[in-house]
């Protein structure tokens, strides 16, 4: 892509794809490439090269610069600075909240970025844990794909809302005009997060977290007391009664991050492994073709407009979090002995990581009196939904084991309400995954439904039965069971598979992907074989399991349903 190798993909959103790239002389770049029907849009495109233009005039030491460009290619992209770190969201996924030293020194850091947005003439409207690196030498403040210049009109319509619900100021979410107070309170909700490993304003549906973002106070209890006047001052409504952000900076003063004392153990070695520049094996490239002789890294973990997060391959002995390695939880305390957060969710419609509805009188009548559906939502995604196929499905031979040993494996699955993506891992179920990966390879699960819904003591969506009776299969059983927890605990974000109800060892093609923390007694036919973890589309998940199911019961066929359309494995 112009002067850079692409090497391997770090994720992909509404705008298109993002990907680790070299350049000739060797220096790594995260290359942002759009899709091809945007490519097709001369508004789009436009509007594309005003961002571009935009985010060049940011600089300083705490935001990712933008090194090089062409809006005018065939297919548009930015090459950015690639900056070695995970995620704020990612990291505290993992290893729980920061301690309140660490939080003020990180805190300090965005300020400053915050402050060079600013001085630019810019305000960047999206900032959030999953736009915030941390680098071993402090963080960084990444995606400008929604910045807009504070002294010139956009090509975005003035009838869109963009932005992510539990960290957008309100006025955002009324589709006023966002200035950079806008930011001071989304910095707030950041600081919070880190403290606390929760937004203040709490998880949920879409339209719930913007009702409280408008009508309530956020939650602040468990933000220490140290940090709670200046997070509290950072959220209020009126944004000309936030403080400016040398006021922040004052009121952070007291971190000292010449210590780095974010940079703990966990921390560190979640920051080394995404060192991913030396080649290895393949990686798989989605959208542009890459010679077949060309070096391929180990993927590149890092924080993309799609909000994906791919980790270092980790055995997956107990059930984990969204984006936690399973390395992480020797114990159910955090950084600074809270307890860590479990899962987490975004709203279902993800557009470069920020969500879009309708704005205007609609929306703002919708907010304001707390009723209505969402104007966006899984069951209008799901009403172009095409019919699930129930043909039979080919036999299959048991799959050998021995190539899934020792290995992970990113996967995405394609449905007609959104991607979900997953990590396989070979090392905890090798014959789980192997099944997995041959019905997926030879498109057993293409065109096929989720069949049932739970919403009890067991939270999650059953997927992998083309028949729609729970009885389906690929005409082979398997055992023993696998990586099953002993204590029977299940949470958000785990990938089981299914087996016949007193028997073990009849895993074959169904799967779970749990959405809320659940409990199976240990004691049932010693419990289900977790092979791997949601990544991405929780969220997606769990605005199906709150439509509920047919008929209003307990399980059974979902209200919404959800067709796989295809099987994408990203890497192995």
């Amino acid at each position: 892509m112009g002067p850079y190798r692409l090497l391997g993909r770090l994720g992909r959103g509404g705008m298109g794809v993002v990907y680790l790239g070299r350049s000739r002389g060797g220096r790594a770049v995260a290359v942002k490439v759009v899709s091809p029907e945007l490519s097709a849009d001369d508004r789009f495109r436009r509007r594309f090269e005003r961002e571009v233009a935009a985010a060049r005039r940011v600089g300083g030491f705490y935001t990712a610069a933008v090194v090089d460009a062409d809006t005018g290619a065939e297919r548009p992209w930015m090459a950015t600075s690639y900056i070695q770190g995970p995620s704020l969201q990612a990291v505290v996924d993992a290893h729980g909240p920061f301690t309140v030293e660490a939080v003020r020194a990180i805190g300090g850091g965005l300020a400053e970025g915050v402050a060079t947005i600013h001085a630019a003439g810019l305000v960047h409207r999206d900032l959030k844990p999953a736009n915030i690196v941390i680098a071993a030498d402090g963080p960084r403040v990444i995606d400008f794909g929604i910045t807009r210049a504070l002294d010139a009109a956009s090509g975005t319509t003035s009838r869109a809302l963009l932005g992510t619900p539990a960290y957008m100021p309100p006025e955002q979410a009324l589709g006023e005009e966002v200035t950079a107070a806008g930011d001071v309170f989304s910095l707030g909700g950041v600081l919070a997060f880190a403290a606390t490993g929760r937004s203040p304003f709490g998880d949920g549906r879409m339209e719930a977290i913007v009702y409280r973002l408008v009508h309530a106070e956020p939650d602040l209890v468990a933000v220490p007391p140290e940090l709670r006047g200046i997070v509290a001052a950072c959220l209020a409504k009126d944004p000309a009664a936030r403080p400016g952000v040398d006021e922040v900076l004052e009121g952070l003063a007291d971190g000292d991050a010449s210590g780095r004392p974010w940079l703990t153990g966990p921390v560190a070695e979640m920051i080394a492994e995404r060192d991913g520049i030396a080649p290895a094996g393949t990686v798989s490239q989605v959208g542009v073709p890459v010679p077949d002789d060309a070096p391929a890294p180990a993927p590149a973990p890092a924080p993309d407009d799609a909000d994906r997060t791919h980790l270092a391959a980790t055995q997956l002995r107990t059930p984990v979090s969204p984006e936690a390695p399973a390395a992480a939880r020797p114990a159910a305390v955090g950084q600074d002995g809270r307890s860590p957060r479990r899962g987490r969710g975004f709203w279902a419609a993800v557009v470069g990581g920020a969500v879009v509805v309708a704005a205007g009188a609609t929306l703002a009548a919708w907010l304001l009196n707390g009723r209505g559906d969402a104007p966006v939502d899984v069951v209008a995604a799901a009403a172009d939904c095409p019919p699930a196929s129930t043909e039979e499905r080919a036999t299959y031979s048991l799959p050998d084991a021995t190539a899934a040993q020792g290995r992970t494996w990113e996967v995405v699955l394609d449905t007609c309400v959104g991607e979900i993506g997953l990590e396989l891992d070979g090392a905890a179920a090798p014959h789980a995954v192997a099944s997995f990966l041959t019905l997926a390879e030879g498109g057993f699960f293409d065109g096929t439904g989720c069949h049932r819904l739970y919403t009890g003591s067991v939270s999650g969506l059953q997927c992998g039965d083309p028949t729609f009776t729970g009885a389906g299969g690929p005409g082979y059983r398997f055992g023993p069971l696998e990586n099953a927890p002993d204590d029977g605990a299940y949470p958000a974000g785990t990938l089981a598979m299914a087996r016949s109800t007193g028997d073990p060892d009849s895993m074959g093609s169904q799967f779970y992907l749990v959405f809320a923390d659940s409990h199976v007694p240990p004691d049932s036919a010693g419990g289900y074989t977790v092979f791997g973890r949601i990544t991405s589309g929780l969220d997606l998940l769990r605005a199906v399991g709150a439509e509920g199911v047919e008929g209003d019961a307990a399980e059974g066929p979902p209200e919404v349903p959800v067709t796989i359309e295809h099987v994408e494995i990203e890497a192995g």
